[in-house]
């Protein structure tokens, strides 16, 4: 859309885009935009709950055995945080789902709707931090509250499974 209305505005552009004439720079600008799109596209599908968790449990693995001792201070430092406390666990997790989504990053959203699942959360308190976060971090959140639900859904999804299976 972007660039529809930057030939817009540049070529004057009142009627059909089809019958505007790009010259062949305009065309490059197009085909490079077009492949950005369909890498984001591929970057977005996302996995199964089950191939999410797999990958990130053998990922961390590897990290916290590489011998690095910096690597191992900092995810227990994480994981200290998130313990009982004054706060919660749960509360917490939220608070650690609200802090992701704002940053804009999905791996730390799946982990902390799976984390504030595994700790009770419902969908409503969850649906709460997703507008907290929505607040917090404005229109640039969206992306990533429609990714939140989709977790959010499928982790229900599949809790409803086994409890169908038992």
């Amino acid at each position: 859309m972007l660039i529809f209305k930057r030939f817009t505005l540049t070529r004057g552009l009142d009627s059909n885009p089809q019958e505007m004439n790009f010259t062949p720079a305009d065309r490059a600008l197009i085909r490079n935009f077009a492949r950005y799109l369909l890498k984001i596209q591929d970057t977005m599908k996302t996995k199964s709950v089950a191939q999410t968790r797999k990958y990130r449990l053998e990922m961390n693995d590897r990290i916290l055995n590489a011998g690095h001792k910096e690597f191992n201070r900092f995810f227990a430092l994480d994981s200290r945080a998130y313990e009982e406390g004054a706060i919660p666990v749960k509360m917490k997790e939220l608070m650690g789902l609200v802090g992701s989504m704002v940053l804009r990053c999905n791996d730390c959203i799946f982990y902390h709707i799976d984390r504030s699942i595994q700790e009770g959360a419902s969908k409503e308190e969850l649906q709460e931090a997703f507008n907290i976060a929505l607040i917090v971090g404005g229109s640039i959140v969206i992306p990533h509250l429609r990714y939140a639900f989709g977790v959010m859904d499928e982790i229900f999804a599949d809790i409803e499974q086994e409890k169908e299976k038992a």
